[in-house]
């Protein structure tokens, strides 16, 4: 990789940022902006690992796509049977971290009554 960055000129700096390997869970290389995973865990304890990592700005990025993942969910499972369980989705850090996470009954948009 030294060889590679030393071709590259002054392109080196962004290519070790962009090329360098983390800590994290999954051993991807990772890019400039931090990196989140979001796993679903069900109302059992039972965890589905999201294998797909997304790069966003920052947490509340994350915590939005959370959001839309269990809404996502609770439309998927409103159909299917009636009823929203206990799931969640878990929003992990680059290292594997728990940094937040969004109950997908929480995602239910009802419509005001008074409307």
């Amino acid at each position: 990789m030294a060889n590679r960055m030393k071709k590259m000129g002054s392109l080196a700096g962004t290519a070790a940022c962009v090329h360098r390997y983390s800590r994290q869970r999954r051993g991807r290389p990772t890019s400039c902006l931090p990196e989140y995973f979001f796993d679903v865990r069900s109302s059992d304890g039972t965890v589905v690992p999201d294998e797909r990592v997304k790069a966003l700005l920052d947490l509340d990025a994350a915590l939005n796509e959370a959001q839309l993942c269990a809404h996502k969910l609770a439309v998927a499972e409103l159909r299917r049977t009636g009823i929203v369980d206990g799931r969640k989705v878990e929003i992990l850090g680059e290292t594997g971290k728990l940094l937040d996470k969004v109950r997908v009954r929480d995602a239910i948009i009802l419509p005001d009554p008074a409307i």
